[in-house]
């Protein structure tokens, strides 16, 4: 049990220096001829792919060990599609119950990273979908998610969506990360595979570029790109609409733990292994800090 506390302090730790890293390095960078007009789209080359090589490269683990790469079959893969489908519709409702609540942000962030891109598609998906799903399911569900491994499936999960919502630094987009962290956790430990996080992650994003590629393609009206390229009011909603929308969450919610027992029975994943598992040292002080950090974010912008 020390052992196992001692190892989620250190990958606490790790997650606040990434957090530090993320956002403090690439300004740094810019101050040095060559990268002040480091294209936005690719900032992710700046912020994590860096910190990423250091990890392994202090610590001295070997990437296979910690990212635990193994192939999936073909069920699996149809599986996914229809998880990663289920997980919009219930991630779509959770964010628009939050707009009442939490002013929207997230098309401003996506109209800033895409500006000048709008119409290279393949650019953007390699932004917007290839370069996340590569380097975040690596620092997440490889270097994150690897020291945890020994804790109870639910707790650690909820703590690893709870860092990855923290990391987008957006209350806005907050919400919606911390619900697919939980479920890109679940995913990557009963497949026993980081590639399933991947594809799960790279289909999901895959949406975003599509969106701002054929609105700008297509005949679209200046005042619905206006909507996409300004911060819309939070939505008013009936109570009624409220009642439908959180009866489709919980539709939504029945049908991913559908699919994870399934993936449960096609891996042979001894749930009951996992939920012997606990400790109650989750919250050290780096990310007390983190969380400090993400409110001062909120505060100042």
């Amino acid at each position: 049990m020390f052992e196992s506390e001692s190892q989620i302090r250190r990958t606490n730790l790790t997650f606040l220096l990434a957090l530090f890293f993320s956002q403090f390095v690439p300004l740094a960078l810019q101050l040095i001829p060559g990268f002040q007009n480091f294209p936005l789209l690719y900032h992710q080359l700046l912020s994590l792919f860096p910190f990423i090589v250091l990890y392994f490269i202090v610590t001295r683990k070997n990437p296979l060990d910690v990212l635990q790469i193994s192939g999936l079959p073909i069920r699996s893969t149809l599986l996914i599609i229809l998880l990663v489908m289920l997980s919009g519709v219930f991630v779509g409702v959770i964010t628009t119950l939050s707009r009442l609540i939490i002013p929207e942000t997230t098309s401003n962030i996506i109209y800033a990273v895409t500006q000048g891109s709008e119409n290279n598609l393949l650019a953007m998906i390699v932004g917007l979908a290839v370069m996340p799903a590569i380097l975040e399911e690596i620092l997440f569900r490889g270097i994150f998610l690897s020291g945890y491994r020994e804790e109870n499936l639910m707790k650690l999960s909820i703590m690893n969506g709870f860092m990855f919502g923290l990391f987008h630094l957006n209350l806005d987009q907050f919400v919606y990360a911390f619900a697919l962290g939980i479920i890109l956790t679940y995913l990557v430990v009963i497949t026993g595979s980081i590639l399933s996080g991947m594809l799960f992650h790279f289909l999901f994003n895959l949406s975003t570029p599509l969106v701002v590629y054929f609105l700008n393609r297509a005949n679209t009206s200046p005042e619905i790109l206006a909507y996409f390229k300004e911060t819309p009011p939070v939505t008013n909603l009936t109570f009624p609409i409220v009642l439908e929308l959180a009866a489709i969450a919980i539709f939504s919610i029945f049908m991913i733990r559908l699919i994870l027992s399934k993936l449960m029975r096609i891996h042979h994943f001894d749930a009951d292994l996992y939920q012997r598992r606990f400790s109650d040292h989750y919250i050290t002080w780096p990310i007390i800090v983190s969380v400090l950090f993400f409110i001062a974010i909120q505060i100042i912008y």
